[in-house]
């Protein structure tokens, strides 16, 4: 197959609902990092090749020179020898050339390949903008409203027990479910023992609240502002507190996993230099986020769900990164609603859809899936795991004076992101 022909690593065939895997081991972007490091190492033979050329140039030169300074050498001698080399220095600059023009040309198609990305990219946001119109003013609306700014989260454990630990996709992801389950504004620290250490579980729930005026829980509308604007400082916080109350100590594992609002969270959390230097963040997890905006650190492997029918995820106006430790899994599994659901931003957003899809990316054979396969397949060698649920209250500032609001259109209600 030659660089013209890169295409994603199709999903196997036993993998229903899996629309498309982008990113990881298995994008285009990484076969293209590897060709260019390959078109690297070539460029590297080539110019050690050069010398050699160059060397047996001087050999040649000198060869020349002999039939006049030893004239009793044999007369077939100096011929021979002067074949032999001619030979050789025909036969390197040949082989130095072609290293030349294969690194040439591999780094000229990465540097097309890198254009039509930007420029596909920029297609993409241009439909984006046209397509979700409605979403991307509910954004530019988050945006505008000053008054939707979060302020200081403070966080009580309420429970600490023993606990079982679903070593799958699906079984990090009903984490979301149950810290949702636990009621508005909580969020769950899993700690598992394994043979290495200590690894921790945070689980942030999705919007809980649509009120257009900051409340006490962390996950209401200003959350989502919050992530957006202020860089997730007082969730980060938030997170930071109950990490320390849970047990967590320097270099301990951290696995991030977030819903819609909070996978925005989660990302931030995972870019924060000071999270980076005090623990191995091994994994972010997140399902029907908008997260292409955010940026995904090294040595950290993110693996986003997404529903191709969710209007969520596409919030951001752009495709998430195609990186070789982020992937990012579009499935089209059947979504409906249930008695009694909210229609917020309709079926694919619900949290049992996503719990659909990742049932599928665990059945899945794709390589792009198997880093994160691995990850949660390490904590179901731990021998106990203990569950810490905390309560996490914002301070809710005075409301805002009638003159920064008057004249702003209300922020939509979509009811709570859960089934």
């Amino acid at each position: 197959m030659s660089w013209t022909e890169l295409v994603p690593v199709a999903a196997p065939p036993n993998d229903p609902g899996l629309v498309s895997v982008s990113g990881g081991v298995g994008g285009i972007r990484f076969q293209w990092e590897e060709l260019s490091r390959g078109a690297e190492s070539l460029g590297r033979l080539a110019g050690d090749l050069q010398v050699v050329v160059q060397g047996l140039s001087q050999v040649i030169l000198e060869l020349r020179q002999l039939p006049h300074l030893f004239r009793p050498l044999p007369v077939t001698t100096g011929p021979a020898a002067m074949d032999a080399v001619e030979a050789a220095y025909a036969a390197a600059s040949g082989n130095e050339s072609e290293l030349q023009s294969a690194s040439w040309k591999v780094r000229s198609s990465r540097a097309a390949y890198d254009g039509a990305e930007l420029l596909a990219a920029a297609r993409f946001q241009m439909r984006a903008l046209h397509l979700f119109g409605a979403a991307q003013s509910l954004i530019l609306t988050m945006k505008s409203l000053t008054y939707l700014k979060s302020d200081h989260i403070s966080v009580t454990r309420t429970s600490s027990e023993p606990s079982q630990v679903d070593p799958s996709i699906h079984g990090m992801l009903r984490r979301l479910e149950a810290a949702d389950a636990e009621g508005d504004g909580y969020l769950e620290v899993l700690e598992v023992d394994r043979a290495e250490g200590k690894t921790f579980v945070v689980s942030m729930p999705g919007t809980q609240n649509s009120s257009p005026y900051p409340t006490e829980n962390p996950w209401d509308l200003t959350g989502i502002a919050e992530a957006m604007n202020q860089d997730s400082h007082f969730v980060k916080e938030a997170i930071r507190s109950a990490l320390d109350e849970a047990g967590a100590k320097d270099g301990d594992q951290l696995i991030l996993v977030g819903y819609s609002q909070s996978g925005m969270h989660a990302m931030n959390i995972a870019a924060d230099k000071q999270i980076q230097t005090d623990f191995d963040v091994a994994m972010v997890l997140t399902a029907g986020s908008p997260i292409a905006t955010e940026n995904a650190m090294d040595g950290t492997t993110y693996l986003h769900l997404e529903h191709g029918s969710d209007p969520v995820p596409r919030l951001d106006a752009g495709p998430n990164s195609d990186q070789r430790n982020q992937v990012t899994v579009t499935v089209d599994n059947p979504a409906t609603l249930l008695d009694g659901d909210d229609k917020g931003f309709g079926p694919a957003h619900k949290i049992g859809t996503y719990l659909e899809a990742a049932a599928a990316v665990d059945a899945s054979d794709h390589p792009s899936l198997a880093p994160a396969a691995l990850l949660a397949a390490g904590l179901g060698g731990s021998t106990t795991a203990t569950r810490h649920v905390f309560k996490a209250t914002r301070t809710v500032p005075p409301p805002p004076p009638a003159s920064l609001t008057s004249g702003q259109k209300p922020v939509p209600r979509f009811g709570r992101d859960r089934r």
